[in-house]
Parts: C-alpha cells; structure tokens; sequence
C-alpha cells in the first residue's frame, strides 16, 4: 500500500531525526520509496518525485515545509495523519539508520551521482517527474553493491 507523501514526512519528524531540514525531509522520504520499489516492486508513497536542482522532490512537501528554509522541521504538517500503520514503520526506521546521519545537502549528492534517476531525468530542466521504474533499477543495483 502507498502511504501519502504528508503522512511518511510527520512519521521522519515524529522519529525526530536530527538536522531534518526541509531538504533532507525530501531525501529520506526518496530513499524510502527507492528502497520500497527496489524490494517489493511497490511504491512507498502516492505522489510523484520531479527532478529539481538540488535532487528529487514532491512538490506538496516543499509547499508544506518551504516556510522552514534550511532549518530544522521542528512541527508535523496538520494535513497529515498523526502516524503510519505499524507495518510502514520497520522502513522508516532503517532508513533513519542508514540515512539520518546524514545532511541533507549530502543526500542531494547521493541522488545527483551519475547516471541516477535524478540525472536522467533532470536534463537541464527542472519540474520533470522522476519515473517509478528508473528509481526502482537504481535502487535495486543497490543491493548488490554491497555483495
């Protein structure tokens, strides 16, 4: 099941991931749907990522969150649901490990490598939707990196 983009983005800010600006909100929620798609064929969320410059984006977070600038999130969208369903929660967890650490202008730099769904897409241009299936074979090749 696909989770609204609003409803993953309080789940990072409930965990209260530290330094999660804005940006890097947008990131982890990308990381989870790429991982989503790459091990069960599903997306994780119900929205689109389009290509901006500074890495992928869901445009309805940035509008819910712009007013932060580069500073910490620090309160839950009121248009989103107060938690996800427990099953949605291991995901947002593993990412918070493998992720969270990190800033978000770091992860920006991990969705600009080359060849990625972000560089493919982006082209010179701004506001292009991110394909399911180009994040899904990024993510996927992923997994056996680490073989």
């Amino acid at each position: 099941m696909a989770y609204r983009a609003i409803d993953v983005a309080n789940a990072f800010i409930s965990a209260r991931v530290p330094g999660l600006t804005p940006m890097k909100l947008q990131k982890l929620i990308y990381f989870s749907h790429g991982w989503c798609l790459a091990l069960t064929g599903k997306p994780f969320i119900d929205a689109s990522f389009e290509a901006w410059p500074y890495g992928p984006v869901i445009p309805e977070i940035y509008q819910a969150f712009k007013s932060y600038r580069g500073n910490p999130v620090t309160e839950l969208s009121p248009f989103g649901a107060v938690g996800l369903p427990e099953e949605a929660n291991p995901l947002i967890r593993k990412i918070i490990r493998r992720y969270g650490h990190l800033s978000g202008l770091t992860l920006s730099d991990i969705t600009h490598k080359q060849n990625s769904p972000w560089e493919q897409t982006r082209n010179g241009n701004s506001g292009c939707v991110i394909e399911d299936s180009l994040i899904r074979l990024d993510f996927k090749a992923l997994l056996y990196d680490d073989l």
